[in-house]
């Protein structure tokens, strides 16, 4: 049954992309920063919250590969990380997300404006290091959740295909333990 279903699904997306004005297949690459919301952490590392950090960075990455079925619609698969580093002198608190988002986008129609959902899995591993604890290691268990985007394409219907997108995205991860985290991204992309 299995071999039945991936055989169908392949011929489907073959014939849809006879139909498709681009490659049947594209990769993205793109690099932002966003604000992390976090859930609630384990108690023993309730007292990192008091680490008073001065610097602060957050960025994210990430590569897709589209498989452009029509015009108007694009199933993506790819690999996403978030970086959340904070520090003082000897003291910091880092946290790293790691996700695998499978999804869809779509064009209404509005120019290069996309939107898209996606089933996302990951986890967050945390590094900290207090001058009153000792450095600690640690992740999250594996989670379930999902992710919208709005993305705007500047190559979408230009014959200048170099052109860069502009988004932003939300990712809702359960954490295990009823903890959740909410990342906001921004983000600047490229279409190969």
């Amino acid at each position: 049954m299995k071999k039945f279903f991936f055989v169908c699904l392949f011929y489907t997306i073959f014939q849809f992309s006879f139909f498709a004005t681009e490659k049947p297949v594209s990769f993205t690459v793109g690099l932002g920063s966003g604000i992390p919301f976090y859930g609630k952490m384990e108690e023993e590392f309730q007292e990192f919250d008091s680490i008073s950090t001065q610097n602060k960075i957050v960025l994210d990455s990430f590569a897709n590969i589209n498989f452009n079925v029509i015009n108007q619609a694009r199933f993506f698969a790819g690999i996403e990380l978030f970086t959340d580093f904070a520090w003082k002198n000897d003291e910091y608190k880092n946290f790293i997300h790691l996700c695998f988002p499978v999804g869809f986008r779509f064009y209404p129609n509005l120019g290069g404006l996309n939107l898209g959902v996606a089933y996302a899995l990951g986890f967050r591993a945390n590094f900290y290091r207090a001058d009153s604890y000792p450095k600690r290691n640690t992740a999250s268990s594996w989670g379930n959740g999902f992710k919208f985007l709005c993305e705007y394409d500047f190559a979408y219907d230009s014959e200048h295909k170099w052109l860069p997108a502009i988004g932003c995205s939300w990712t809702f991860m359960p954490r295990g333990k009823y903890s959740y985290d909410n990342l906001l991204n921004f983000y600047i992309s490229e279409n190969f």
